[in-house]
């Protein structure tokens, strides 16, 4: 039995890349307001959907809630083939676009983190800078509250480093409680616990919803068993990752798994559940 519940998803801002082709050649030149990698920003889910520039470009030493960190542009070749392109073509080049800077800012971002971003509080953001069709963009981290990211955490530190291995980082996932899935740790009520992350493989399968589903079903499940020391019928799995093609398209595959009590079993836990075996649940 299985519960899924919410994706979060790699955002790709995609405004402008339907407007009006440009038929100049392909800029070498950041566009005036792009960001670059250091800056802090303080705005809200909704307004980290839009493309650079942003307002109140800061230090990350005061209070912020996204920090940017990786700016590029994506392949010469590309932006020609989108600036010239038309029907399925155009369609095919903004697809590879987006999948390149996807691709680019899981991996730099891993780089920064020292870890996989999805296995923190965290929400990846990959960003255009206006006009899209110029190519440039930047990859930028927000901690989240919650498993949806539909909230943001202020910080006055920089997030260099902080999943790095053999360290225990502050933003490592505990607990999620409520209908807005907030962030806790697992010594207060809950009704999921974070059991590690699962990636699809080979890397760049072609995505299949059925495919990609059974496959994420069928790991979440036996690491949920393993967290957890056996399996239990009181207990289910759920997972948050790219539920699409075009989420899929350059990522990095990997999911979030969670396990949590089947409707009835008990209202919440306290506590964690990890070695529990075949105890009972602790409500």
């Amino acid at each position: 039995m299985r519960r899924v519940w919410g994706f979060v998803v790699l955002v790709l801002v995609a405004a402008g890349l339907n407007g009006p082709r440009p038929a100049a050649p392909v800029p070498r030149v950041a566009p005036a307001g792009s960001p670059v990698p250091g800056q802090c920003y303080t705005v809200e889910p909704a307004d980290a959907k839009q493309p650079f520039p942003w307002p109140g470009a800061g230090d990350c030493t005061t209070a912020h809630t996204v920090e940017v960190v990786y700016a590029g542009r994506v392949g010469a070749g590309l932006i020609r083939t989108v600036a010239e392109g038309t029907g399925e073509n155009l369609k095919v080049a903004e697809a590879l676009m987006q999948a390149e800077v996807r691709q680019a800012c899981t991996a730099r971002s891993r780089e920064f983190l020292g870890g996989l971003w999805r296995g923190g509080r965290l929400e990846l953001l990959a960003v255009w800078v206006k006009p899209a069709r110029s190519g440039f963009y930047a990859c930028a981290l927000a901690e989240t509250a919650d498993a949806g990211a539909k909230r943001y955490v202020p910080r006055r530190a920089g997030l260099k480093d902080a999943l790095a291995a053999g360290t225990r980082s502050p933003l490592a996932i505990g607990c999620v409680a409520g209908a807005g899935l907030a962030f806790v740790p697992c010594d207060e009520p809950h009704q999921s616990e974070f059991t590690g992350l699962f990636t699809v493989t080979p890397p760049n399968v072609p995505f299949s919803a059925d495919g990609v589903g059974a496959v994420v079903e069928k790991g979440c499940a036996n690491r949920a068993a393993t967290y957890v020391g056996a399996a239990r019928p009181d207990l289910t799995y759920g997972y948050v990752g790219p539920s699409n093609a075009a989420s899929w398209l350059g990522s990095d595959q990997t999911y979030a798994c969670y396990v949590s009590p089947v409707d009835g079993a008990v209202a919440a836990i306290r506590g964690t559940v990890r070695g529990i075996g075949t105890r009972p649940l602790s409500s």
